[in-house]
Order: structure tokens, then C-alpha cells, then sequence
């Protein structure tokens, strides 16, 4: 049986949340009693301990979770997560979507192994997957290079992956789950446009990676579309964590003039740092300066201020990965297949409340 610590260090919440979220006692929110009831669930499914752990911390080694495709008989599936931010207990993104992919594996009466990895030119592949030992592949992260993606490819085990990778001729071989990450990037810049910035800022990883060059190429075109533009200069790569966000913000302030400016930071992490480097220096937000973030993690409803920012369905991304791997495993459908999730603008206090269109505020 799970207990309520090892199930926080798993999902990277407090073990009072985990106590609050199995008694279903009120201030925990809907995500985050999904995850903890779906994690909560597969471990005490005859799982005494999990391997590859360390004091019960999730680390960069083989993680079996749930046992109820061992006890049915049926070989387990893989869950493969590239370079999370952090760690994979602190990663809130990836840790919700496996608790999905847990969930609805375990439905199918399948376990599921969970392992992280670097994905270079130079990683080798985990040897379970090489041997055989699980029947497919739900693969996400990034960055992942193409060498990683071919190695996996070679096993002709079915993968399933998580986001859109560019890897040129092998592209038409993979089937994917893609959050659309351009039309979450227009999103954005409608918003920002509407809320009638002066100026605009894109901040984020690397531009070679398919998911930032979604939302920025996104970006761009939604403000296009609403008759602005984003300066060549106004872009700014840094690492996609907190630390990273407070630098790139950092590098704004220090140009800002008298006008407002609207900023798009790539991801909810770098959203979060950009706002802390805001408030320390007192600048007012959103008035001075608007700021929107991307996933929606649970830390945007509880930065200072709020933070507006683009939902991405990290259930619903887990579930249907998993689904569609399983239908690949039974033989349902053959070939290659893309489905795409659509995301949905959050509009909280970090910009400007007077816009008129799209997405209501909330809590």
C-alpha cells in the first residue's frame, strides 16, 4: 500500500495536499485529486515499492507503476519522458500525464514502466525496450533527437508520442498525440494584441525545438491577424524554467521605456520567473507590463498575480496516447496517426481585463 509521502514525492505536491485530495476536503483542485486518486490508485494495486527510487523520490532510473498488467498476464507498456524539468517528481506536466496514462492502463489491465532520459544522439534506449520486454512506446519531452526517435522506430515496437518532433524522413512514421501548439501560440497573440499592448516579447527554449517554433510561428500570426507585429529584436531563448524566465525578463526591464509591453513566455514555468522578476522591481502588472504563460500547471492560478495563460488537456493527452497505443498493440488500426488536441485560453490578473474576446477570467 502507497503512502500519502510517497504519493507526494511522486506528484511533487505537499503530503498535506495528498491527505486533503484523498479525504476530499475542499481547497484542492479538480486536477490535482485526478492525479493523486490515479497514482494512489495504481500503486496500491499489490505494489509494495517502486523501483528506481531512492527514500521513495522518482530518479532517473526504471519506475514500474502498478501491477495489475502483471497480475492479468499481460506484458506492460512504456512511458518514456525526455529531460523533464527539474525532475520527474517536479515536472507537474509530465507527472499528470502519466498519472493519466497509469489510469487508463490500468483499465486495460496493463502496468506501465516509466523511465526518463537525456534522448542525445549518443542515449541508448532502455534495455527493457530493447529486449522486448513491454509491447510499446508513449514517448514525450524535449528536446529528443532524431538518432534517439530512429533507435525506437528500429525496435518495430509501436510508439506513441507526445508533442510533434521533426525528425525529417522519418516524420511519416509517427503517430502522435499533438497539443497544437501554433494555435495555442495564436491565442496568445490575439489576446495580448486586444488587450492593447504597445509593444510585444516572445521568451522561450530554443527555436529549433518544434514546440517553441509552433508557439512563437503562432504568435507572430495572431498578432499579424489583429494588425501588429513583434519587432525582430523582441525575442529572447533562454532555458524554459523559472530561472530562465527571470533572466529573459530581466533582459526586458532593463529596455523598457514608457510604453506597455505584452510578453509571451513559452512556457508556464518561465511565466513564473518573469513575474517574480516584475514584482521585485516593482513594476506593475498588467499594467506596465502583461504577461502570459503556456500549460496552465497549477502554479498559474497561484503566482502573483494570477496568470493568464493556454490550457493544455494533460488528461486528456495521457489518456488518448494511451489508447491509441493499445489499439495499435491489439492490432485496431495500422499505419501512422496524428490527433490533435486543441488548447484553450485562461485569462487571469497578468493581463490587461478590458479585452472583449475569447476566454472569460478565472478562478
Amino acid at each position: 500500500m502507497a503512502t500519502v509521502r510517497e504519493i507526494a514525492q511522486i506528484l511533487g505536491v505537499s503530503p498535506s495536499t495528498v491527505s486533503r485530495a484523498l479525504r476530499g476536503t475542499a481547497g484542492v483542485s479538480k486536477e490535482t485529486v485526478a492525479r493523486v486518486r490515479a497514482v494512489a490508485a495504481s500503486l496500491s494495486n499489490g505494489s509494495d515499492s517502486t523501483e528506481g527510487t531512492e527514500g521513495g523520490r522518482v530518479c532517473n532510473q526504471t519506475c514500474q507503476t502498478g501491477q495489475s498488467g502483471l497480475m492479468s498476464g499481460l506484458p506492460p507498456i512504456a512511458c518514456i519522458i525526455a529531460n523533464p524539468v527539474g525532475s520527474l517528481s517536479s515536472d507537474v506536466f509530465f507527472s499528470e500525464l502519466i498519472a493519466s496514462v497509469i489510469s487508463s492502463a490500468k483499465a486495460h489491465g496493463r502496468s506501465v514502466i516509466v523511465e526518463t532520459t537525456e534522448a542525445t544522439a549518443r542515449s541508448r534506449i532502455p534495455d527493457f525496450v530493447d529486449n522486448g520486454q513491454v509491447v510499446g512506446c508513449i514517448v514525450g519531452g524535449i528536446p529528443i533527437a532524431r538518432q534517439y526517435i530512429g533507435a525506437l522506430l528500429q525496435t518495430n515496437l509501436p510508439c506513441v508520442f507526445i508533442g510533434k518532433y521533426s525528425v525529417e524522413e522519418q516524420s511519416k512514421e509517427l503517430s502522435a498525440v499533438i497539443p497544437d501548439n501554433y494555435a495555442g501560440g495564436k491565442l496568445v497573440g490575439e489576446h495580448l494584441a486586444e488587450c492593447g499592448y504597445d509593444d510585444f516579447m516572445f521568451i522561450g527554449g530554443d527555436l529549433s525545438i518544434q514546440t517553441f517554433r509552433d508557439r512563437y510561428e503562432g504568435f507572430v500570426c495572431g498578432l499579424e491577424e489583429a494588425g501588429r507585429s513583434l519587432k525582430p529584436d523582441s525575442v529572447i531563448t533562454d532555458r524554459i524554467d523559472q530561472e530562465g524566465g527571470y533572466n529573459a525578463m530581466l533582459s526586458i526591464v532593463k529596455r523598457l521605456g514608457s510604453g506597455s509591453v505584452g510578453v509571451f513566455a513559452s512556457t508556464d514555468w518561465m511565466a513564473a520567473g518573469a513575474l517574480r522578476c516584475l514584482n521585485e522591481r516593482r513594476i506593475q502588472v498588467p499594467e506596465q507590463v502583461g504577461v502570459v504563460g503556456y500549460s496552465d500547471l497549477e502554479l498559474a492560478a497561484h503566482t502573483y498575480p494570477r496568470l493568464t495563460t493556454v490550457r493544455v488537456p494533460r488528461d486528456a493527452l495521457g489518456l488518448l496516447a494511451t489508447r491509441t497505443l493499445l489499439d495499435f498493440v491489439d492490432g485496431r488500426i495500422t499505419g501512422s496517426i496524428q490527433v490533435y488536441l486543441q488548447p484553450q485560453l485562461v485569462i487571469r490578473e497578468s493581463t490587461r481585463s478590458d479585452c472583449s474576446r475569447t476566454a472569460p477570467l478565472e478562478g
